[in-house]
């Protein structure tokens, strides 16, 4: 990702699926690694400290997210 930014990304719950598809860039703030962190300590404290170089944090610089089902149309958000 850091040398080519187009991401796409899906997921699925319960018959409704989101796909988020734009271009990403990488986030060197400290602010931001402590940011993930703090959002996921369960999964990356075991594994990654704030400042260890090890864990990258990026971010959407634009993209767009539709949100699908089988029983709705789908609703498109732009990041």
């Amino acid at each position: 990702m850091k040398k080519n930014g187009k991401v796409e990304i899906c997921g699925m719950h319960k018959g409704t699926w989101i796909r988020v598809e734009g271009e990403v860039k990488e986030d060197l703030r400290r602010e931001a690694r402590a940011a993930m962190m703090e959002e996921n300590k369960a999964a990356l404290s075991s594994m990654y400290t704030i400042d260890d170089n090890l864990m990258t944090v990026f971010c959407f610089e634009h993209g767009t997210a539709t949100i699908y089902s089988f029983t709705a149309d789908p609703k498109v958000i732009q990041l």
